[in-house]
């Protein structure tokens, strides 16, 4: 699993699951992201053949976003202003789907 650190990247986690790593990516160099923080990665139980997916959810601070790999998933934090949130989150979508 990749790791990232350094930048807009802050929380004490630094690993990231394969899925993850698209949308971490975008959302450093996305202008209007100012900060993402790596949160705990879940396993799921299965045969590993799982599709990737991914959430978004709006919170106070910006977007909270579960991304879901074969054999894990992890939810990271994105924070950015109110009226921004809809285009980072298709930003963000946009480099999931590109991966």
């Amino acid at each position: 699993m990749p790791k990232r650190q350094g930048g807009h990247i802050g929380g004490k986690h630094t690993t990231i699951i394969d899925a993850a790593a698209p949308v971490v990516d975008a959302a450093q160099t996305c202008p209007q992201v100012m900060k993402v923080v790596l949160g705990i990665i879940n396993t799921r139980c299965g045969n590993g053949r799982g599709n990737h997916r991914i959430k978004f959810r709006d919170t106070d601070s910006g977007l909270e976003i579960t991304v879901r790999g074969n054999t894990s998933a992890q939810t990271l934090f994105v924070t950015t202003k109110p009226e921004d949130r809809h285009e980072v989150a298709s930003q963000l979508a946009a480099a999931f789907q590109g991966r």
